[in-house]
Parts: structure tokens; sequence; C-alpha cells
């Protein structure tokens, strides 16, 4: 049987483009269930979500439809509460915007950096270069360095800084400064920069950034919404069904299961690189390009807690190099109907590439205590504390690496895909560290495209 448009992989993305396109379109997900990266799962009355997914809006017809069309408005919305561990303190979020909650050293150093910053000509040549010019030496080398460098387990000068300028919030001036604001948020002064913006924050001011106002379900964590964009598709959805092979020149589709399916055009949500391994024909050129692009795994480490978390953010970043984790998140904080009555929940992510996260129980044994030790040390578990629940969740392919380069690569594969009728969206279809809005948006331009 011919379908008019197969979409591989059922995450938001594809899940959204099924949406718009309706009985026309035909989802083929390998997993057992639907929601790609989003999905939830519950044990001993606690439910973790396999990342600290969060709904956050800047298109009012995907709010609208997103809380009110699919989760029927049973939302929960908060005003961000989200922290840096630094220092023995915990600075509220954004860091470059709340100096002065630093201790007097660092504040020092902070301030001055951001005093004589550079404002070079040009586009940056990396994402250290891009730090630097926008909050100076001194946050750079406390929090932009050793954070990022945590996380994406690369040197800053190895990444590009694109992805960065929608997602990382840069420092505004005063409104007492007067000298003159530039188009990129810095305040020019004789070549140099200046600023007294993120010297002077405070800490009850109104949250910044891109997620300062988001929703959560109230029940059943964030694969509601998955299952709510499944039941809203009007074409078929078949799980448990795994793409090897594409014919690009006979447009089909070949199955594990030994069978195929025609289509006339393709909507991919896969990584790029697992696509281009299994398009054929496809040139020497692309599969170099799609080598090129690295992922990044992240381990979520999920605690039940027989009482109450010690904090009351919705999470928090730790950059410090003592501390093996990157952000402890809360899921507690985001609905009280995802523990029992009374206890607690936590959720602690440590990133590393593919071949480093641990496979064995022995290796998952090692991270669990290593975590453990760190949870004491920063006061989030007593240290005889036994947790209900104690869970690795690996995440082999959580983010796309924004090395340098991969915005060409990519350019170049999605071009010949796009030649050969293959729409390629989503996270790792268009190789972009996406939210859960910008996935519905993909996967509504990628019905459209197709």
């Amino acid at each position: 049987m011919k379908h008019r448009t197969v979409i591989l992989g059922a995450g938001i993305t594809g899940l959204a483009a099924a949406c718009r396109l309706g009985r026309s379109a035909l989802v083929l997900e390998k997993e057992n269930s639907v929601g790609g990266l989003c999905r939830t799962f519950r044990t001993r009355g606690f439910t973790f979500d396999t990342s600290g997914h969060v709904l956050y809006f800047r298109d009012d017809r995907i709010r609208s439809f997103v809380t009110q069309v699919l989760l029927k408005g049973d939302v929960t919305w908060h005003e961000r509460r989200a922290s840096v561990a630094i220092g023995g303190r915990r600075i509220p979020y954004p860091f470059q915007h709340h100096l002065r909650a630093l201790p007097e050293r660092l504040r020092r150093e902070c301030e001055d950096g951001l005093a004589n910053r550079v404002s070079n000509a040009g586009e940056p040549r990396d994402f250290l270069e891009w730090t630097t010019r926008r909050f100076g030496d001194g946050i750079v080398r406390h929090f932009m360095l050793p954070f990022n460098e945590k996380l994406w387990r690369h040197r800053l000068d190895e990444l590009d800084w694109d992805w960065a300028r929608r997602l990382v919030p840069t420092v505004q001036p005063d409104e007492s400064d007067s000298t003159t604001c530039g188009g990129d948020g810095v305040s020019h002064a004789g070549g140099r920069t200046r600023t007294r913006a993120a010297c002077g924050r405070r800490t009850g001011d109104t949250p910044i950034g891109y997620n300062r106002r988001f929703a959560y379900p109230v029940k059943g964590g964030i694969g509601t919404l998955a299952r709510a964009f499944a039941a809203h598709a009007t074409g078929e959805i078949r799980t448990g069904t795994e793409c090897v092979g594409i014919d690009l020149h006979g447009r089909i589709v070949r199955l594990r299961n030994g069978t195929s399916v025609k289509y006339d055009s393709l909507v991919s949500t896969l990584s790029l690189p697992a696509l281009v391994m299994m398009a054929r024909p496809c040139p020497d050129s692309v599969k170099r390009s799609a080598i090129r692009l690295k992922t990044l795994s992240v381990c979520s480490i999920c605690y039940g807690l027989t009482h109450r978390v010690a904090s009351d953010n919705h999470w928090t970043y730790f950059p410090e190099p003592g501390v093996s984790f990157f952000r402890v998140v809360f899921p507690s904080e985001y609905s009280r109907n995802s523990t029992p009555e009374g206890c607690g929940s936590l959720c602690v992510e440590v990133s590393g590439l593919p071949e480093s996260m641990p496979c064995s129980e022995r290796e998952r044994a090692a991270l669990l205590e290593k975590v453990r030790s760190g949870l004491v040390q920063v006061g989030l578990l007593g240290r005889r504390e036994k947790p209900a629940v104690a869970r690795v969740v690996l995440i082999r392919n959580a983010y796309p690496i924004p090395t340098i380069g991969s915005r060409a690569a990519v350019e170049e594969i999605r071009a010949f895909l796009r030649r050969r009728g293959v729409v390629a969206a989503g996270r790792f279809g268009g190789w972009a560290h996406l939210g859960i809005e910008d996935c519905v948006l993909e996967g509504f331009r990628a019905a459209e495209t197709e």
C-alpha cells in the first residue's frame, strides 16, 4: 500500500506533523510508545520524565493549541525559580544578571570583566569568543566556561556560537546608563563596553529568559502531551516499527520486520547521521558530513524521596568541577501530583559522549554512588538517607552538539534530502537545540513543506 506521507519518529515533531497532515499520514515509531524524548514513567507512586521538560511559549497560537486543545487546560503555570550553585551559594538564574548575590571576590571579578569587554567587529570564531565578547573574562571563567564544558564535554573553542543567541540571556544596559545601547544589547563607549545592569539586578526581579514562565501538566508528566498529540492525529501510528533502510529512488521505507512501505513524501525526525546511513543512494560527500555530526548523551538519575525536597527551585545548575552533575531538576515542584503525599523528587543530570556513558550494572552502580555523594555534598540528600526510588535513565541521544562546522554539514545533508523528497525536521532532523514549542512548529512546517 502506498501512503501519501510517511513520518519517521513519533516524538513531538512527528506527531505535530501527523496532526497537520490528517488521514494521509502514516507515522512509524521504533519504540513501543509515542513521545520520543518526551516520555514519562511511574514507579512506586512517583512520576518522572525522561528529561527535564517544561512548556514555554512565544507563539500564542501554539500555546492555545497545546494547553487548551490538547491538554484541555489541565496545566499549572509557573514563574521559573532557578539558580546556579557557585561559591557555596545559590545565585538566581540567569547568573549574569545577579552578580550582587556572589561572594565579594567573584562579584568584583565578574563586574571588572563586564566593564572591560571589547566588542570586536565581525562574526565570532567560536562559542568561547562569543561569550567573552558579551560577558567578559570573569563571568566566562566562573560560569560560562565550566558549565558549558561540563554540559557539552567539549572545549568552548570547539563549539559554534549561533545556537546561543536565542538561548543565552545577554546583559542589558542599566536604565541609568547614559551610554548608547547597541543592537546586541551591549553598551558601547569608545570601542569598549560597559554596563551596570548585570551587576545590579536584584534577586526578586522579574525572571529573564525564554523559559521565565512555563506550564506543566497537572497529572501524568510531560508524556501526557505526547499521548494527547497521538489521540488528536487522525492518520495511522505504528509503534514498535523500526525503519532500517530507505530507497530514495523508489521512495520505499524498508522495515526491520521484513516489510516495506511506499510513500510520496517522507518526513524524518530521526537523527541526521542515522538517516543518512539508511538512505540509498547517497553520495560520499553527504556521508562524510553526517560523520562529522556528534550527539550528547545524558544520564538522568531519578530519586523519589520520603520527604519534601530541600529546595524551592524548579531546577539548579552546578558549574563547579567538584560536582559530577550539571543540573538537578525537581519534578515535585512542577506538580504535587508527581509524588505520593508529603514526598519529593529530584532528577540529576550527568552528560557525556555516547561511548563514555554507563552501560553495565556495575557502571550504573558506580554512577549512582558518585551522584549520591555529590547530592550529600550540596545538601540535597542526607548522609544516611535512603531514597524510596533511585533509578538511572540513559538517554543515548539527548542533544545535538553544536561543533564548529556542524551548521555547514547540516545544510548540505538537508539540501540533499530535500531534492529527493525527504523533509528532515525536529531537534535531530534540524540539528538544533529545540524546546517543545519549537518542535511543534517544526512539525507543522514539515507538513506544509511535504
